[in-house]
C-alpha cells in the first residue's frame, strides 16, 4: 500500500463527451505591451501569447469584433494590444483555458512609504479587471470580482487604490462596481470620507443614494457581498455564470 493517503478520484474526472471543450485548431497571436526591440524582452515590457482563436472569440466581445469585422488583425492573425500590461493579459490567458485565478504571489505583503500594510495581489486583481472590461468578456470580470471579495473578506479591508482603478474604467451598470459602492455606503468611516478623493461625480452620486437607502431601510449593518453568489456579477439571466461554464 502506498505511504499517501488515496482519497479517490478528483471532483468530475469522468464526464459527458459533450462536456469537453472546444478550442478550435487555428491558433492566433496576441502582442501585449511596448515593442523596443521587437523581440520579447526580459523585463516583460512585451510578450506574444499563442493563444485558441476559437477560445478568444467566444470569451471576448473584443477578439470576436477584431476576427469578425474589417480589422487588418484579421488578415495576418496578430492582434497587438501595446498599451495593455504583459501580468494582466497573463491572467486573462490562463482564465480563458483553466476558469481560475493565479494571482497569489509570495511577498506580496509589505509596509508602504506611509507605514501602512500594502498587499500587490489587490492591484494585479484590479488590473486585470480594467483589461477584461476592456476585452469585453464577462466571465473574467465576474471571475475578478469574486475573487477581489474573496481578497477582502479574508484581510478585512479594502485598499482605497481600488477605487481609483476601477472607477476610471468601470461602467455604471458594472458589477464590481455596485459592490464598491455598497462598501462605501455599509462599511466607509467618517475618515474614510474625509480623505477620499472621488474621481468623478457619478460615483459620488450614486454612493449619496446607497448612503439614503441603507439609512431608510435600517441596513447599516448588513454586508450583502458575504455570500453575494452572482449579486455582483454581469451575465445576466440569458447567459451562464463563470461557475458553471469552467465546473
Amino acid at each position: 500500500m502506498a505511504d499517501n493517503e488515496d482519497n479517490g478520484p478528483p471532483k468530475k474526472l469522468r464526464r459527458l463527451a459533450t462536456e469537453k471543450p472546444s478550442f478550435g485548431f487555428e491558433m492566433v497571436e496576441v502582442r501585449v505591451g511596448e515593442d523596443r526591440v521587437g523581440e520579447d524582452s526580459d523585463d516583460g515590457e512585451a510578450k506574444t501569447f499563442h493563444v485558441h482563436k476559437d477560445l478568444l472569440t467566444q470569451h471576448s466581445d473584443f477578439f470576436r469584433a477584431a476576427f469578425t469585422g474589417d480589422w487588418k488583425e484579421r488578415a495576418d492573425g496578430v492582434i497587438r494590444l501595446p498599451e495593455d500590461e504583459v501580468e494582466a493579459f497573463e491572467q486573462f490567458y490562463w482564465f480563458v483555458y483553466t476558469g481560475s485565478l493565479f494571482t497569489i504571489r509570495e511577498g506580496d505583503h509589505g509596509v508602504g512609504e506611509d507605514n501602512h500594510p500594502t498587499d500587490k495581489e489587490f492591484g494585479r486583481l484590479a488590473a486585470a479587471w480594467a483589461l477584461g472590461n476592456k476585452l469585453q468578456c464577462t466571465p473574467f470580470k465576474d471571475a475578478l470580482t469574486d475573487g477581489l471579495i474573496a481578497k477582502g473578506l479574508k484581510e478585512r479591508s479594502w485598499p482605497y487604490g481600488i477605487y481609483a482603478a476601477i472607477n476610471l474604467t468601470a461602467a455604471r451598470s458594472a458589477g464590481i462596481r455596485r459592490f464598491l459602492i455598497d462598501l462605501a455606503a455599509l462599511t466607509w468611516s467618517e475618515n474614510y470620507f474625509a480623505e477620499m478623493e472621488f474621481t468623478t461625480t457619478e460615483f459620488l452620486h450614486d454612493l449619496v443614494l446607497a448612503l439614503a437607502k441603507a439609512r431608510a431601510h435600517g441596513v447599516s449593518k448588513s454586508k450583502p457581498w458575504e455570500n453575494a453568489g452572482c449579486r455582483y456579477h454581469e451575465h445576466g439571466e440569458d447567459k451562464q455564470c463563470y461557475k458553471k461554464v469552467f465546473g
